[in-house]
């Protein structure tokens, strides 16, 4: 199967899912239905437009992105034996499944919001080497953006760690 193929049917896929998921939450109530039908109407979209751009043939995009160059900055390197490349693929997923370990253990210890500004702060800061002061608009802009559409807006009630559960 070519790669194109096998895109567009985890595309299409995709697509099934989010129209399911939008279709399930209009039996919803109205307060019920205020996150999950706008995220699954925004995914169709955005799958949609993936799909346009992955078939257009007159497209300049480069959608060719390496995940070891995203996350930790190394190109792939072509090595002759498949047990090394089975062993650099090992290590990358163990540091793709610590980095949502990471993220859970901050959530329990700290609560939702201060965990989510250390995390975004810590992921602009050391894996995409940005500058501290970036790194912390971003944690701070996230944080921002995270309390007024849950707390402010929607009227969610976070989990606020373990340390506020004991005291």
């Amino acid at each position: 199967m070519k790669k194109t193929t096998a895109n567009n049917l985890v595309a299409i896929a995709f697509l099934v899912l989010f129209i399911r998921i939008a279709i399930m939450t209009t039996a919803y109530g109205p307060r019920a239905r205020l996150v999950p039908l706008p995220v699954a109407i925004c995914s169709i979209i955005l799958v949609c437009f993936q799909l346009y751009l992955q078939n257009s043939k007159n497209t300049k995009l480069n959608l060719k992105v390496d995940a070891g160059e995203v996350l930790f900055g190394q190109k792939e390197i072509k090595k002759s034996k498949s047990d090394e490349k089975k062993e650099n693929s090992v290590k990358k997923e163990l540091a793709s499944f610590s980095v949502v370990l990471v993220f859970l253990a901050l959530i329990l210890i700290l609560g939702v919001e201060p965990a989510i500004f250390v995390f975004v702060t810590g992921y602009f800061r050391f894996i995409n080497k940005d500058k501290w002061l970036k790194s912390l608009l971003f944690g701070v802009g996230t944080l921002v953006f995270v309390h007024l559409l849950f707390v402010t807006f929607l009227n969610v009630n976070f989990y606020e760690g373990i340390f506020e559960t004991i005291l």
